[in-house]
C-alpha cells in the first residue's frame, strides 16, 4: 500500500501578513497606510492560494484586470508593493522565483483616437485663479476651505502640508513658509502630524505679495474669533513639551481642518468639475511656473522632490506658444 505524501499549502495570506509586520518598523506611517490598502486589494484575488504556486501569468492577468478601471500609475505603485513582498518571500525562502518581476503594464488598449484625446484634456486642466472663483460663486463651502483651495493654487504646497502649517511656520518678514513636518492619517484612523514625505520636503518657499495680505486678513479674522469664544475656541496641545499649536486653517470655532473634512468640499467641486481633485492644484500651480519662464530646477526644489524628473514628467503642461518658441530658437545645420 502507498502512502500519499501530504504537502502542506502556504497560502498567501499569512505570508502576507508576515510582510505587512516586517514593514511595520521599516517604513513611514503614511507608507504603511498605503500599504493597508495595497494589501487589501491582494487578498481579494489570492488570499488562500498557496503562495508558491503563483505564477507570472496569474499575475499579469490579475494586472491586466486591474488596469481595465485603474490609472496606470496606480497601478505601478502596487506593482512595486507586490514585486517587493515578493522579494521578501524569496529572501527568506518560501517561494524560488518573483512572479511579479516579468509582468507588463500597459495603459491603453483598444482605445479609439476620441477616447484618447479626451482623457489627455481632462489630464491636462489647469486651474487659475478665476477658474476657482466661478467654481465657489456655484457652491457653499466656508470662506476658511475657500481659501486652503486659493493658498494651494499659488503655493504649489502638498494637502497634508498646508494643513499642518502653523502660525510659527509663516515668517512675514521674510515672506517665507518653512515646510517641515505633514497632516497623515495613522493606522488607528486618527490624523497626526508626521515628518515630511521626503527629506528634500523639508524646505523653505516664498510668498506672493497678494498671498501675504490675505495671509494677515485671514490671521485678523482668527484672532477675533479666538477673542470672542474664549475658552470655547479648540486648542491643541505638543503632548511632548505641552505646548499649543498654533494651527492657520481651522474652522470659525478652531477645529483643525483635515483631509477628511476637505472631502466634503470636494464632493461639491466635483458636481462642476468631475475630474478635479485636491492634488490638481499643484500641478497647476506647476504649469503656470514653466508657462512664466521659470527654469525647472527651481521648480523641482520649490515642489519638494528630489529630482527634476519628477517635476516634469508628471505635473508640467506646457503652453503651445512655449513649444513654437523652442521650435523657433532650433537651428540645425
Amino acid at each position: 500500500m502507498q502512502v500519499k505524501k501530504i504537502t502542506k499549502i502556504i497560502k498567501f495570506s499569512e505570508v502576507l501578513k508576515n510582510f505587512m509586520r516586517y514593514k511595520k518598523t521599516r517604513v513611514k506611517e503614511s507608507t504603511l497606510n498605503q500599504y493597508f490598502i495595497f494589501e487589501s486589494i491582494l487578498l481579494k484575488s489570492f488570499q488562500d492560494m498557496d503562495i508558491t504556486k503563483i505564477k507570472p501569468l496569474q499575475v499579469q492577468i490579475f494586472f491586466d484586470d486591474f488596469l481595465s478601471c485603474h490609472s496606470l500609475r496606480y497601478a505601478k505603485n502596487l506593482y512595486n508593493y507586490f514585486k517587493d513582498f515578493f522579494k521578501f518571500a524569496c529572501k527568506y525562502e518560501i517561494v524560488n522565483i518573483n512572479p511579479v518581476c516579468n509582468v507588463e503594464l500597459i495603459e491603453i488598449k483598444k482605445k479609439d483616437y476620441k477616447e484618447i484625446i479626451e482623457q489627455k484634456e481632462k489630464s491636462e486642466k489647469i486651474y487659475s485663479i478665476e477658474d476657482l472663483n466661478n467654481i465657489f460663486s456655484k457652491i457653499s463651502i466656508s470662506e476658511e476651505e475657500k481659501f486652503i483651495f486659493y493658498f494651494a493654487l499659488s503655493t504649489g504646497l502638498r494637502c497634508g502640508e498646508i494643513l499642518s502649517l502653523t502660525w510659527q511656520d509663516i515668517d512675514f518678514k521674510e515672506n517665507k513658509i518653512s515646510i517641515n513636518k505633514n497632516l497623515i492619517k495613522n493606522s488607528k484612523k486618527k490624523f497626526v502630524i508626521d515628518s515630511p514625505k521626503t527629506l528634500l520636503s523639508i524646505r523653505e518657499i516664498y510668498l506672493t505679495d497678494e498671498i501675504k495680505d490675505e495671509l494677515k486678513e485671514y490671521k485678523i479674522k482668527q484672532d477675533k474669533n479666538k477673542f470672542f469664544l474664549g475658552k470655547s475656541y479648540q486648542k491643541y496641545f505638543d503632548n511632548e513639551n505641552k505646548k499649543e499649536i498654533d494651527f492657520i486653517f481651522r474652522t470659525k470655532n478652531g477645529v483643525l481642518i483635515t483631509p477628511y473634512k476637505l472631502q466634503n468640499s470636494i464632493r461639491k467641486i466635483k458636481r462642476i468639475e468631475k475630474d478635479f481633485h485636491f492634488h490638481r492644484l499643484r500641478h497647476s500651480f506647476t504649469s503656470h511656473a514653466v508657462n512664466s519662464g521659470i527654469d525647472i530646477l527651481y521648480i523641482s526644489r520649490a515642489l519638494g522632490h528630489s529630482n527634476t524628473n519628477t517635476t516634469a514628467n508628471i505635473y508640467t503642461h506646457i503652453k503651445a506658444e512655449k513649444i513654437k518658441e523652442v521650435y523657433q530658437k532650433i537651428k540645425i545645420q
